[in-house]
């Protein structure tokens, strides 16, 4: 390994300085020195003529003839010719004494030292300095770590080469490999300088440590340190001192390993440039740019609803805020009637309206019909210029026939996303739910609660009974309306004859009320009649005609919840969702009883998290898995009891969530699962 000191780094600097100086073309800034290298075939040439910059520039003596410095990129050092280029001398460390520079190799500066130097700068008369009327910077201040050195400081820990990592299985044994791409050494840039590092004749390579067994995979840290140049592999985390990461590798057992490749290999590759010459810089700024915006602040919105002649009139309009792209910008406020873009109005994507009273249809092209309730999304793009910027509406898929159920969304209607194509400029604002009626034209009423603030959620976010898994009783029969059933009214003398009828109200007191069942359908024939069904785990019902439901209907007591999110943006957030938690409506707890999870296509990436519960969701205590979701060709499934919490009972209190074991990053950007359930009775 080869440490180039900043005191090298100021020798050549310094260097190019003076040769400048008698070319009649000083410039003290190091902004300019820097504006000024110009790239020629594999080297840099230090160019200070500014006009010029794809010239290579020499630098006159002037009574030996020009001289000139380049650096040769490819090999990292730079080389010196005192003959019109005729030969070329590499400056080594030889050539410098503790970091300072002696003078005489550039004899016509006069007596070798700085102070010589600074006077010869400090001289007004033109050409020698750059000012006439102020001192100029001594070399002490013009090159010193504040002026030059802190700023390279940006690029401590970076490789310059892109590096290229294999993990291979020898003897029971993994290692990670690694070399340059297309093989080679590798260049490490530190706090010291540049450290060449071998990685050739054989390539560089560390053990790693697998796992105990394949669901105990153990988690590698491969990096290399400042301060001994050795590619380093460890379970404890990275380091506190400056080094460069090379990867991240989850390995299960060695055996798995060489069959079917570690569970994760995930390459920091910092590199200076790619293959194709492109910068680090832009890479990160374009990672950036495919995140989804973020609210920063105010755009408060304002949904005002005026009942007038005809239909009602709904006007949406928001306030002025912030919004971050990479930058932030202006969101200008919507006042008035401001354009809304219905991205999902089904035959005429984007169709522009400026009152909600216009939609007529959810996105399946269902019609609106008296009495409905639906939820609207309305989220912005924030664009480089105000006029450039929009307000959006998403509309659902379906319509609920109460309000209670609209709330619930309990069938996923509400879509709260945002598409690919407005990622890095689009963010949520608000979702309204709010019921239809076909009177006076056509009539809007917001519902109580019914206007969520989104301001600074991520898209695709789970609404409604898909977040928090309601009940499915409550879902589908509205607590207050029809349907309800009073099993507590029972009645008295339950030690009836079979098919004795019973009427009115009777106290059954301490008696345990058995209602028809049987394994599969009864039959029921008059409005009231109920049935248990012991095979399907429901309750039949005759509701009669007089409301929504005509005839029998079955209410199961399996509950069921479903959550849908886009899985890479919700990982770059954290690594555990939030799905549901057991409380007073389960008061013995739950049994989970079937699950299942399926990615929208066959991902390129596929899913690895956990399905868990914990007694509290701050801090995770107590966090168990129950399962494991792993997915293959983009699903997985489980509707074996004992095989979910071993079936076992999860006490009520519990938190249940999900939790993703590594970067689920990849072609899979909807990522959807149910879950079913029941309250245990004791």
């Amino acid at each position: 390994m080869v440490n180039r000191k900043p005191g090298f780094i100021g020798f050549v600097i310094a260097a190019v300085v003076i040769l400048a100086l008698f070319a009649g073309s000083f410039n003290p800034a190091l902004a300019t020195i820097v504006r000024t290298l110009a790239i020629n075939q594999s080297y840099v040439i230090v160019n200070l003529d500014a006009l010029d910059q794809a010239a290579t520039h020499y630098f006159y003596k002037p009574t030996t003839g020009w001289s000139a410095l380049r650096y040769h990129k490819d090999l990292g050092y730079f080389e010196l010719s005192t003959d019109e280029g005729s030969t070329w001398n590499r400056i080594t460390t030889e050539d410098i004494d503790s970091g300072t520079t002696d003078h005489t190799l550039l004899s016509n500066i006069g007596v070798n030292t700085h102070p010589a130097v600074d006077t010869h700068l400090a001289d007004t008369a033109d050409p020698h300095s750059t000012v006439s009327d102020a001192d100029p910077p001594t070399l002490t201040e013009a090159f010193s770590g504040a002026h030059v050195f802190d700023y390279l400081e940006f690029f401590n820990g970076t490789i310059f080469e892109t590096i290229d990592v294999d993990i291979v299985e020898a003897a029971g044994t993994v290692y990670l490999e690694l070399q340059a791409e297309g093989g080679g050494d590798l260049t490490l840039n530190f706090s010291d300088g540049h450290h060449f590092f071998d990685a050739t004749d054989p390539v560089a390579s560390v053990a790693l440590t697998v796992g105990v067994s394949d669901s105990s995979p153990a988690h590698n840290y491969v990096y290399i340190l400042q301060s001994n140049d050795t590619l380093t592999a460890t379970t404890a985390g990275w380091p506190s001192a400056e080094h460069a990461p090379i990867a991240i590798v989850v390995c299960q057992t060695a055996a798995s390993v060489a069959t079917d490749e570690p569970y994760k290999v995930h390459l920091w590759t910092d590199h200076i440039k790619d293959t194709n010459d492109q910068g680090h810089v832009s890479h990160l700024g374009k990672w950036i740019r495919q995140q989804h915006a973020n609210w920063i602040s105010s755009v408060a919105p304002t949904l005002t609803i005026t009942v007038v002649g005809g239909s009602d009139t709904v006007i949406f309009t928001s306030e002025a805020g912030v919004v971050q792209q990479l930058h932030e910008h202006a969101f200008p406020a919507f006042t008035g009637t401001p354009k809304l873009y219905v991205f999902n109005e089904p035959g005429t994507a984007y169709n522009v309206i400026t009152d909600i009273n216009e939609l007529t249809q959810d996105s399946e092209g269902n019609a609106f019909t008296d009495n409905t309730y639906f939820t609207i999304t309305i989220w912005g793009v924030v664009s480089e210029d105000a006029d450039q910027c929009k307000l959006y509406l998403n509309l659902p898929s379906g319509t609920y026939g109460n309000e209670t159920s609209a709330m619930a969304d309990a069938s996923n209607y509400t879509n709260t996303s945002i598409p690919f194509a407005f990622r890095g400029v689009g963010f949520l604002i608000i979702q309204y739910t709010l019921k239809y009626a076909t009177a006076d034209s056509g009539t809007f009423t917001l519902v109580s609660d019914g206007d969520v603030d989104l301001r600074g959620q991520p898209p695709g976010t789970m609404t409604g009974g898909g977040a928090g898994g309601g009940d499915m009783l409550k879902a589908i029969y509205d607590a207050g309306d029809d349907g309800v059933i009073d099993l507590a009214a029972s009645h008295a003398d339950l030690a009836r004859a079979t098919g004795d009828t019973y009427t009115g109200l009777h106290d059954a007191g301490a008696a345990t009320l058995e209602l028809p069942n049987a394994e599969g359908n009864g039959t029921l024939g008059n409005a009231g009649e109920v049935h248990i069904d012991l095979a399907e785990d429901a309750l039949a019902v005759h509701f009669g005609a007089g409301g929504e439901i005509a005839g029998e209907a079955q209410i199961s007591a399996l509950r069921h919840i479903s959550f849908t999110f886009d899985p890479g943006t919700w990982y770059s957030n954290d690594t555990q969702i939030y799905l549901f938690k057991i409380g007073d409506d389960a008061p013995s707890g739950i049994t989970i009883v079937e699950w299942s999870v399926s990615c929208n296509v066959d991902p390129d990436v596929e899913m690895t998290l956990d399905f868990k519960r914990a007694t509290a969701w701050i801090g995770l205590t107590g966090a168990t898995v129950m399962d494991v979701m792993d997915t293959t060709n983009g699903a997985a499934s489980e509707d074996t009891n004992a095989n979910i919490n071993a079936g076992a009972v999860v006490a009520n209190g519990n938190y249940v969530y999900l939790e993703f074991g590594a970067d689920p990053e990849g072609t899979c950007l909807q990522f959807s699962g149910d879950i079913w359930f029941y309250a245990e009775e004791d």
